[in-house]
């Protein structure tokens, strides 16, 4: 019995930032592990090389499924389906393409009437019926997928990723649960895991993980990995000295409520810990308050020695350094923000730190709240990558928020800005918000002022 052939694609736009992570795409595994058995299953993953219709589907392909990921893949996406449609002009094959991930179900620039089917929800729980329906004729232009309890999925399967791609620096994905408890109005987390922070067991999370190698860097994908309840704490313990034999080194993400506890970031570092990302996303309450119903630290406005002297605590005690997160651009946010921030990244002496310009992602409520008001000005969605600005902030103009972004760089992490400009992450556009450094614009300004005075002179 000859089998049929489902080609998965994990699409990454056309920085090369995303690259540089050399892990093979978690969503793909889970859904490799879900396709039945008279399927033959194949992974592209862009991260490692780029997907090519001429390469990719002369094998006998039924199904190209495109995984969309953010909403700044979407221009890669018209170019990958650009591509597919002239490889069937040319081949006179016809293939089957189902779009999913977060921009299959938010219709941006038109992919949805573009593709044969878009799934829209987790993937997991309709590919089995979705193949199916392919193989009797009857397939639907549309599946609502649903979240399946974590402890229900199964374990994610990396037997169709072509793992000596990623090379020896290879970073394994894993998840321990789903979703966030907060509910921010410019975070895409609830529309793309839907609603409600969901664990998986500790059990279910080792079995997971009894397929990465011994001693291998592997990289918690959760956007939260503790939850700090009572309860979230005590399997977060027992959790990180499950792993503490196996040898791994490893990064996650976690709450700034982490710098408070101790015993946690002792286990955290004898498990392999190596590096913690916190978003701290402001340095004001104000802004945290406005735009977040999480618990906001007690205090005075300003969170800046707060965050200093947490951040110091986790790395010159516990040695895990800390890559931050940081948003500029809120509302409430005014030209101080930018000291401010790098006031905080300074004297903590950081590891490393992202200043992020806002963007309101679509299928939030900020963007709903944006759009309304006629403030959004640019919807090339490969700027929606947080380091373009793509809205009218409120309190300095797109062209200050840009090169006051660019100048904390210059400031602190200048090796950063380097390596974000030869990415293509930070880059030079020719409309009215083109990125100058904060030097190179005030020595233009000052020749600008002495040829005017050479002027009024003669």
């Amino acid at each position: 019995m000859v089998n049929n052939r489902l080609t998965l694609v994990n699409v990454v736009n056309e920085t090369a930032l995303y690259r540089e992570t050399r892990m093979p795409a978690l969503s793909l595994a889970y859904l490799s592990a879900y396709v039945p058995g008279n399927w033959d299953v194949r992974i592209v993953d862009e991260t490692v090389e780029k997907f090519d219709a001429f390469q990719h589907l002369g094998d006998g392909t039924d199904i190209i499924g495109i995984s969309g990921g953010n909403v700044c893949n979407v221009p890669r996406i018209t170019k990958i389906l650009d591509n597919i449609e002239l490889y069937q002009g040319v081949t006179g094959e016809n293939k089957t393409v189902v779009l999913g991930g977060y921009v299959g179900r938010l219709n941006l620039d038109g992919l949805p009437g573009r593709v044969d089917s878009v799934v829209a929800g987790p993937g997991e729980s309709v590919l089995p019926i979705l193949l199916n329906d392919f193989l009797n004729g009857g397939l639907k232009p549309t599946y609502q997928g649903t979240r399946t309890p974590m402890d229900m999925l199964k374990s994610p399967d990396f037997s169709r990723f072509n793992i000596p791609l990623y090379g020896k620096n290879i970073n394994w994905p894993v998840q321990t649960s789903v979703s966030c408890n907060n509910k921010c109005s410019f975070c895409s987390a609830r529309s793309v895991y839907g609603d409600g922070y969901s664990e998986r067991s500790v059990d279910k999370v080792l079995e997971d993980m009894s397929q990465i190698p011994d001693g291998s860097r592997v990289y918690f994908t959760d956007p939260n990995l503790v939850d700090f309840s009572p309860e979230g704490l005590k399997r977060a313990m027992n959790f990180f000295k499950g792993i503490t034999p196996r040898g791994f080194s490893w990064f996650g993400s976690v709450s700034f409520k982490v710098a408070g506890k101790t015993d946690l970031l002792k286990a955290m570092q004898d498990s392999g810990c190596r590096g913690l990302l916190i978003g701290y996303d402001s340095t004001t309450r104000k802004s945290l308050e406005k735009v977040s119903n999480a618990k906001v630290p007690e205090g005075d406005n300003n969170l800046s020695d707060l965050y200093i002297l947490g951040t110091k605590n986790i790395q010159e005690r516990f040695n895990i350094p800390i890559l931050g997160t940081f948003v500029i651009g809120f509302d409430t946010d005014d030209k101080s923000v930018f000291e401010n921030t790098t006031r905080v990244t300074r004297e903590s002496k950081m590891n490393d730190a992202q200043y992020l310009m806002f963007t309101p992602l679509p299928g939030t409520g900020m963007y709903d709240k944006l759009q309304d008001s006629g403030r959004i000005f640019d919807e090339d969605y490969e700027h929606y990558d947080f380091t373009d600005v793509v809205f009218q902030p409120n309190n300095f103009s797109p062209r200050e928020l840009r090169n006051g972004v660019v100048q904390m760089y210059e400031d602190t992490y200048p090796r950063m800005l380097k390596l974000y400009r030869r990415l293509g992450v930070i880059r030079d556009r020719p409309d009215e918000i083109k990125v100058v450094s904060m030097k190179e614009r005030a020595k233009r300004e000052a020749e600008e002022r002495m040829r005017r005075e050479r002027d009024d002179h003669h």
